[in-house]
């Protein structure tokens, strides 16, 4: 929750209403505006934590940021492109599967770290040069993308 602030309606975010990074967009039914830190928190482990058995707690909680963020989806396909540089033979799908979790466990929890932020670094440049309205985040962003 550290990376995620209060309520906050950006016209530029395509999120729309945000607040401890509970978005209207993926979020339609949820009243943003009165959603309190406990509810907040309750959507992100029901919708984005599946990494209890992942070894390293520093690597599950930057996964954990980084769905909150860019989605569940994203973040694990992040993670595979990673772990493809880091020798993985798995096909990057976007899916939280037992290939993924044996290859992240099997893997060195500082080279995992170091291709997590290389890869969502990459990801936030390559969107702000496809959309240049979200340049505005992009310092913001980029500051995430490198902390564990």
């Amino acid at each position: 929750m550290a990376n995620e602030g209060g309520l906050s309606n950006n016209p530029a975010d395509p999120g729309g209403e945000t607040k401890y990074g509970i978005s209207h967009a993926s979020y339609p039914n949820v009243d943003i505006a009165n959603l309190t830190l406990a509810g907040a928190e309750a959507i992100i482990k029901a919708s984005y934590w599946r990494f209890d058995n992942v070894d390293s707690q520093e690597v599950a909680t930057k996964l954990l940021d980084m769905a909150v963020n860019l989605g569940l989806g994203r973040a694990v396909y992040l993670l595979q492109l990673g772990l493809k540089e880091l020798g993985a033979t798995l096909m990057p799908d976007g899916e939280w599967g037992t290939e993924t979790l044996a290859s992240l466990n099997g893997s060195s929890e500082q080279d995992v770290i170091r291709e997590l932020c290389t890869e969502q670094q990459s990801y936030y440049v390559e969107l702000v040069a496809k959309r240049p309205e979200l340049y505005q985040f992009l310092k913001g962003w980029l500051h995430r993308a490198n902390e564990v």
